[in-house]
Protein backbone atom coordinates (compact mmCIF):
# COMPACT_ATOMS: atom_id res chain seq x y z
CA UNK A 1 0.00 0.00 0.00
CA UNK A 2 1.44 3.11 -1.22
CA UNK A 3 1.48 6.35 1.47
CA UNK A 4 0.24 9.27 0.20
CA UNK A 5 0.32 12.51 2.51
CA UNK A 6 -2.48 14.25 2.60
CA UNK A 7 -3.25 17.93 1.76
CA UNK A 8 -2.11 19.89 5.66
CA UNK A 9 -5.34 21.61 5.22
CA UNK A 10 -7.13 18.41 5.69
CA UNK A 11 -6.34 17.81 8.73
CA UNK A 12 -8.63 19.49 11.44
CA UNK A 13 -9.44 17.39 13.80
CA UNK A 14 -7.32 14.28 16.23
CA UNK A 15 -9.55 11.58 14.09
CA UNK A 16 -8.17 13.55 10.79
CA UNK A 17 -4.83 13.19 11.95
CA UNK A 18 -5.00 9.19 12.95
CA UNK A 19 -6.89 8.45 9.61
CA UNK A 20 -5.32 10.24 6.97
CA UNK A 21 -1.80 10.98 8.58
CA UNK A 22 -0.70 8.36 11.18
CA UNK A 23 -2.15 4.81 10.06
CA UNK A 24 -1.34 5.36 6.60
CA UNK A 25 1.91 5.94 7.52
CA UNK A 26 2.51 3.07 9.73
CA UNK A 27 1.46 1.22 6.84
CA UNK A 28 2.41 2.45 3.46
CA UNK A 29 5.29 0.99 1.82
CA UNK A 30 8.85 1.93 2.25
CA UNK A 31 10.23 4.14 1.40
CA UNK A 32 7.57 6.50 1.71
CA UNK A 33 5.80 5.10 4.56
CA UNK A 34 7.14 2.46 7.38
CA UNK A 35 5.86 -0.96 5.77
CA UNK A 36 4.34 -2.51 8.91
CA UNK A 37 1.63 -5.34 7.74
CA UNK A 38 -1.83 -3.70 8.95
CA UNK A 39 -2.13 -6.85 10.56
CA UNK A 40 0.64 -5.99 13.48
CA UNK A 41 -1.59 -2.88 13.92
CA UNK A 42 -3.66 -3.00 17.11
CA UNK A 43 -6.06 0.25 17.73
CA UNK A 44 -7.88 1.35 20.68
CA UNK A 45 -10.24 -1.06 20.99
CA UNK A 46 -8.43 -3.66 20.81
CA UNK A 47 -6.03 -1.66 23.62
CA UNK A 48 -6.13 -2.04 27.29
CA UNK A 49 -6.36 1.02 29.08
CA UNK A 50 -3.27 1.84 31.66
CA UNK A 51 -3.31 4.45 34.32
CA UNK A 52 -0.51 7.47 33.53
CA UNK A 53 0.79 10.27 35.13
CA UNK A 54 1.18 11.71 38.90
CA UNK A 55 -1.06 13.57 41.08
CA UNK A 56 -3.11 16.11 39.12
CA UNK A 57 -1.54 14.59 35.91
CA UNK A 58 -2.80 10.82 36.45
CA UNK A 59 -5.38 9.50 33.81
CA UNK A 60 -6.44 6.53 32.17
CA UNK A 61 -4.97 6.43 28.79
CA UNK A 62 -4.94 4.50 25.33
CA UNK A 63 -3.09 4.98 22.68
CA UNK A 64 -4.04 5.66 19.31
CA UNK A 65 -1.95 2.17 17.87
CA UNK A 66 0.31 -0.28 19.48
CA UNK A 67 2.33 -2.07 16.88
CA UNK A 68 3.20 -5.86 17.75
CA UNK A 69 5.21 -8.76 16.62
CA UNK A 70 4.01 -12.32 17.42
CA UNK A 71 2.40 -11.44 20.98
CA UNK A 72 4.97 -8.78 21.33
CA UNK A 73 4.37 -4.88 21.57
CA UNK A 74 7.34 -2.91 20.14
CA UNK A 75 6.15 0.06 19.12
CA UNK A 76 2.95 2.85 20.56
CA UNK A 77 1.89 5.27 18.16
CA UNK A 78 -0.29 8.43 19.45
CA UNK A 79 -2.13 11.07 17.56
CA UNK A 80 -3.26 14.38 18.12
CA UNK A 81 -5.29 16.96 16.79
CA UNK A 82 -3.21 20.18 14.58
CA UNK A 83 -1.40 22.27 17.42
CA UNK A 84 -1.57 19.84 20.29
CA UNK A 85 1.09 19.32 22.99
CA UNK A 86 2.90 16.91 20.60
CA UNK A 87 5.90 16.55 23.24
CA UNK A 88 3.09 15.94 26.16
CA UNK A 89 1.63 13.40 23.64
CA UNK A 90 5.02 11.91 23.29
CA UNK A 91 5.44 11.41 26.95
CA UNK A 92 2.13 9.95 27.25
CA UNK A 93 3.20 7.64 25.32
CA UNK A 94 6.14 6.77 26.13
CA UNK A 95 4.08 6.01 30.20
CA UNK A 96 1.80 3.88 28.35
CA UNK A 97 5.25 1.66 26.69
CA UNK A 98 6.47 1.81 30.77
CA UNK A 99 3.62 0.42 31.66
CA UNK A 100 3.56 -2.60 28.91
CA UNK A 101 6.90 -3.71 29.36
CA UNK A 102 6.47 -3.80 33.05
CA UNK A 103 3.68 -6.67 32.44
CA UNK A 104 6.82 -8.75 30.87
CA UNK A 105 10.11 -10.33 33.01
CA UNK A 106 12.10 -7.84 34.60
CA UNK A 107 14.50 -6.55 32.25
CA UNK A 108 13.00 -7.31 29.04
CA UNK A 109 10.88 -4.14 27.88
CA UNK A 110 9.91 -5.33 24.45
CA UNK A 111 8.27 -1.20 23.66
CA UNK A 112 11.34 0.17 22.94
CA UNK A 113 10.64 2.60 19.99
CA UNK A 114 7.31 5.62 20.58
CA UNK A 115 5.77 7.95 17.60
CA UNK A 116 3.71 10.80 17.92
CA UNK A 117 2.61 13.83 15.47
CA UNK A 118 -0.16 16.27 15.38
CA UNK A 119 -0.41 17.00 11.61
CA UNK A 120 2.28 19.47 11.52
CA UNK A 121 4.85 17.72 13.29
CA UNK A 122 6.36 14.11 13.83
CA UNK A 123 8.52 12.84 16.77
CA UNK A 124 9.84 9.72 16.83
CA UNK A 125 11.94 8.53 19.85
CA UNK A 126 12.67 5.76 22.51
CA UNK A 127 10.59 4.39 25.79
CA UNK A 128 13.27 5.76 27.89
CA UNK A 129 14.50 9.00 26.86
CA UNK A 130 12.40 11.95 27.32
CA UNK A 131 13.72 13.61 24.21
CA UNK A 132 12.83 12.80 21.07
CA UNK A 133 15.27 11.84 18.31
CA UNK A 134 13.79 12.66 15.30
CA UNK A 135 11.60 15.90 14.52
CA UNK A 136 9.87 16.07 11.12
CA UNK A 137 8.09 19.30 10.21
CA UNK A 138 5.21 18.22 8.16
CA UNK A 139 6.94 18.87 4.94
CA UNK A 140 10.04 16.91 5.75
CA UNK A 141 7.39 13.63 5.91
CA UNK A 142 8.28 13.14 2.29
CA UNK A 143 10.27 9.62 0.94
CA UNK A 144 12.63 12.12 -0.42
CA UNK A 145 13.32 13.57 2.55
CA UNK A 146 16.87 12.67 4.95
CA UNK A 147 15.05 12.75 8.24
CA UNK A 148 12.31 10.73 6.89
CA UNK A 149 14.72 8.31 5.77
CA UNK A 150 16.19 7.98 9.18
CA UNK A 151 12.53 7.33 10.75
CA UNK A 152 11.85 4.10 7.82
CA UNK A 153 15.82 2.94 9.79
CA UNK A 154 15.04 3.20 12.99
CA UNK A 155 11.18 2.70 13.13
CA UNK A 156 10.38 0.61 10.10
CA UNK A 157 9.38 -2.46 9.52
CA UNK A 158 12.55 -4.09 8.86
CA UNK A 159 14.42 -3.35 11.30
CA UNK A 160 11.18 -3.90 13.99
CA UNK A 161 11.04 -7.33 12.85
CA UNK A 162 15.18 -7.44 13.29
CA UNK A 163 14.43 -6.13 16.87
CA UNK A 164 11.54 -8.75 17.23
CA UNK A 165 13.62 -11.94 16.12
CA UNK A 166 16.47 -10.38 18.59
CA UNK A 167 14.07 -10.94 21.78
CA UNK A 168 13.16 -14.42 20.68
CA UNK A 169 15.98 -16.16 22.71
CA UNK A 170 14.61 -14.37 25.77
CA UNK A 171 11.75 -16.36 25.29
CA UNK A 172 12.47 -19.56 24.86
CA UNK A 173 13.18 -22.21 27.90
CA UNK A 174 16.66 -22.85 29.15
CA UNK A 175 16.30 -26.42 28.69
CA UNK A 176 14.37 -28.41 26.35
CA UNK A 177 13.15 -32.08 27.58
CA UNK A 178 12.18 -35.16 25.09
CA UNK A 179 8.53 -36.67 25.83
CA UNK A 180 10.94 -39.75 27.07
CA UNK A 181 12.44 -38.02 29.83
CA UNK A 182 9.75 -36.36 30.94
CA UNK A 183 8.25 -40.17 31.79
CA UNK A 184 10.83 -41.17 33.43
CA UNK A 185 13.83 -41.74 30.40
CA UNK A 186 15.24 -45.43 29.32
CA UNK A 187 14.94 -47.16 32.27
CA UNK A 188 11.20 -46.44 32.64
CA UNK A 189 10.77 -47.73 29.83
CA UNK A 190 12.10 -50.97 30.38
CA UNK A 191 10.32 -51.05 33.59
CA UNK A 192 8.38 -54.63 34.38
CA UNK A 193 4.37 -53.70 35.15
CA UNK A 194 2.76 -55.89 37.90
CA UNK A 195 0.10 -57.98 36.73
CA UNK A 196 -3.18 -56.23 36.57
CA UNK A 197 -5.80 -58.55 38.03
CA UNK A 198 -8.44 -57.13 36.41
CA UNK A 199 -7.08 -56.50 32.78
CA UNK A 200 -6.59 -60.53 33.38
CA UNK A 201 -10.23 -61.17 34.10
CA UNK A 202 -11.56 -59.09 31.31
CA UNK A 203 -9.52 -60.95 28.47
CA UNK A 204 -10.49 -64.77 30.21
CA UNK A 205 -13.95 -63.80 30.24
CA UNK A 206 -14.38 -61.79 26.54
CA UNK A 207 -11.48 -62.70 24.67
CA UNK A 208 -13.14 -64.03 22.18
CA UNK A 209 -15.17 -61.40 21.53
CA UNK A 210 -11.27 -59.52 20.02
CA UNK A 211 -9.72 -63.34 18.82
CA UNK A 212 -12.16 -66.20 17.84
CA UNK A 213 -9.12 -68.72 18.16
CA UNK A 214 -9.27 -68.54 21.54
CA UNK A 215 -12.50 -70.67 21.34
CA UNK A 216 -15.93 -71.44 22.21
CA UNK A 217 -17.27 -73.76 20.41
CA UNK A 218 -19.77 -73.95 17.53
CA UNK A 219 -22.81 -74.24 19.47
CA UNK A 220 -22.14 -71.23 21.89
Amino acid sequence: MKFEKPIAANLESERDVEDKLLYPLLVGDTPSGLGINPSQVRGQKNLRSFVIGKGSDQKSYIPDYVVVHGSLPVMVAEGKKPGADILGAFREARLYASELNALHPSGLNPVTRVLATDGNRLVAGWHDQANPVLDLPFDEIDPYSTKMSELVNLFGAETLNRYYLSLLPHFKPVRYWKPVKLVGGLSKQKEQLPINSFATTITADFGHLFNPQLGRNDDT
